[in-house]
């Protein structure tokens, strides 16, 4: 072994025994991936409407590429994309257009041995960056946002209310879940329930407020019960009671023990919304004065008029129609010209209109599923301007194969007389001395994109990637070591 790797190696070798039970069948979230493709990386921190325009594409060499072959990938999942023109080229002022997202916590509910044990899906505990990958694909056809004629039929009566949430997701601090006291708090390697992202702990007896303003909400009518979610964890070891309250109306008042976790639904009288405001209190009861407990999240569920409250850019879902609705919709800050409405369920875009009274109207197309919909402003498009390329390297190649797994970071591949130093390391334990394996080495910048959706730091890359290997591999995999620094996730 060269010595000079000795001075930057931090090394964690672990040994994957034979009788080891078999690789449950699983996506390894390289699925979506087609190898030959040349991918082009990029990615969005916020939600909102975004385009590549054509000379982007160009600096690409992507300006002869008709606008059908398009393809865009989120967390394996193609993303629909309106294009300026449905056929052939790009003109120079043309562009792609579609809807993305913030990373969420969705990648991260697989770390845990239950989905129940993860409160809090909204925030990720790795960035908030969501990766992007955007490539050409003549072999099938890619899902559209294409444009549909706003017809108001004569006489078509608004569909008074739609049900909508409105969502507290604390990001305050990671609670690091189920303890072991043992003169000081003691946590496991695993993800443990109520592990994530939470408040601040609220101590015995004090109470937290969580305010909803401006609901705007439906009163009468056939209207559905409005509901409180909300997801809890005690955080220390006492039993207490925690009380929640609705305007000083007790919705609950249940003991949670310890450091387990509950998931309340609660219903609230809809007269308790009616000044368009909803105050929810929490409140834990103990003797113990240093008791503690975390909220990960409240969900607001009720009936809404179409009001938007003002804002941008509103999302919002309606149930599966077999007929047209009609929506008028009023609250919207509009920016110069009519919103778009994007159906991004059934890849849709409707240019809107303005009444008479100023609202924003649109006759949506029946539409046999539940409908996730977004009202934008075409004007506040982002520009994506910055994509890296990305050619993975299919790791199922015979010549890429192994049964001594070393994965490490491109920062450490060094050179020590002109040859690099995890290279060599490599080659020392293909040899008698080094154990005579079938050594390869592998760089977790591919793992990440490859088998973790790009998710920068997430450990579903190699966890995947072994899994991957020997269900792949032609023989066992005997050995991984990983070479780099070990950190907290939590750590920045």
């Amino acid at each position: 072994m060269p010595r000079i790797l000795l001075q930057f190696i931090c090394a964690i070798t672990f040994y994957l025994l034979a009788n080891l039970g078999q690789v449950k069948a699983q996506s390894y979230q390289n699925e979506w991936i087609k190898y030959g493709l040349t991918y082009f990386k990029f990615k969005i921190s916020q939600d909102g409407l975004y385009r590549i325009d054509q000379p982007t594409l160009a600096r690409l060499g992507l300006s002869q590429v008709p606008v059908a072959q398009f393809s865009l990938w989120r967390n394996g999942i193609e993303i629909p994309l309106y294009t300026s023109t449905q056929t052939g080229l790009l003109s120079t002022d043309g562009y792609l257009e579609f809807w993305g997202e913030s990373n969420d916590g969705v990648a991260d509910q697989v770390l845990y041995n239950s989905p129940d044990h993860q409160l809090n899906g909204r925030w990720s505990l790795f960035t908030d960056s969501a990766t992007y990958f955007l490539t050409a694909d003549p072999s099938v056809a890619h899902p559209r946002l294409l444009p549909v004629a706003n017809v108001i039929p004569p006489g078509s009566i608004p569909v008074p209310y739609f049900i909508h949430t409105q969502d507290i997701f604390f990001k305050e601090r990671i609670n690091e879940g189920l303890a072991v006291v043992a003169g000081s708090y003691i946590y496991s390697s695993a993800f443990d329930p109520g592990e994530g992202w939470t408040s601040s702990d609220l101590y015995n007896s004090q109470v937290r407020s969580l305010d909803y303003r401006n609901l705007q909400p439906a009163l009468s009518g056939n209207i559905p019960t409005p509901k409180i979610k909300l997801n809890i964890a005690g955080n220390a070891p006492n039993n207490r009671v925690v009380v929640v309250k609705a305007n000083n109306l007790e919705l609950r008042n249940q003991s949670v023990q310890q450091f387990s976790t509950a998931r309340w639904e609660m219903d609230v009288p809809v007269s308790q919304l009616s000044n368009g405001e909803l105050q929810i209190t929490v409140s834990p009861q103990q003797a113990v004065s240093s008791d503690r407990i975390v909220i990960a999240l409240a969900t607001l569920q009720y009936a809404r008029r179409f009001h938007f409250g003002g804002q941008q850019q509103f999302q919002f879902s309606l149930p599966a129609s077999s007929t047209g609705q009609y929506l008028e919709i009023e609250g919207v800050q509009l920016s110069g010209a009519p919103p778009l409405l994007l159906d991004l369920t059934n890849g849709q875009r409707y240019q809107t209109i303005l009444t008479t009274q100023g609202k924003v109207a649109v006759y949506l197309q029946p539409g046999s599923q539940a409908r996730k919909l977004v009202l934008v402003a075409a004007a506040s498009a982002s520009m994506v301007t910055t994509l890296a390329t990305r050619n993975f390297i299919d790791y199922s190649q015979p010549s890429l194969q192994g049964d001594y797994l070393i994965i490490s970071h491109p920062a450490l591949e060094r050179t020590t007389s002109g040859v690099p130093v995890l290279e060599q390391y490599r080659d020392f334990r293909t040899t008698v001395a080094g154990g005579s394996y079938r050594a390869q080495l592998y760089f977790i910048d591919q793992l990440e994109d490859q088998f973790a959706y790009g998710i920068k730091r997430h450990p579903s890359a190699v966890r995947n990637f072994i899994h991957w290997t020997r269900r792949q591999y032609s023989f066992p995999i005997k050995a991984v070591l990983l070479l780099g620094k070990g950190v907290l996730y939590t750590a920045e």
